[in-house]
């Protein structure tokens, strides 16, 4: 799956200021254009990657109900960007959770 038009016009208009911000400074109107469209590209992004990750769990839920009949790979970017994501955000929670758990108080 592609990343939306918009995605690709917002990528675009970032990257004109990025580069101007390389040969001088911006001015402070230009700041906030180039804050506010990477923040949208941002929310653009985290809904690309929902999208993705989405549709890698609709393939494999279809793969699964013919596992018995065939052998079935699933690979290329989109699935191991959407996996490592789902890696990435499983292993935050678990150590997060550790550091929660066996963290002792300071006080004595």
């Amino acid at each position: 799956m592609a990343p939306s038009r918009n995605y690709r016009e917002l990528l675009e208009r970032r990257s004109a200021p990025r580069q101007l911000r390389l040969q001088q400074p911006l001015s402070p109107q230009q700041h906030r254009e180039l804050a506010d469209v990477t923040q949208r590209l941002q929310r653009e992004t985290t809904r690309y990657q929902q999208r993705l990750q989405r549709d890698v769990r609709q393939i494999r839920a279809v793969m699964q109900g013919h596992r018995d009949s065939a052998t079935l790979h699933l690979g290329g970017v989109p699935m191991i960007v959407a996996d490592s994501i789902a890696f990435i955000r499983h292993d935050l929670l678990v150590f997060g959770a550790g550091v929660t758990a066996f963290r002792r108080p300071h006080w004595s």
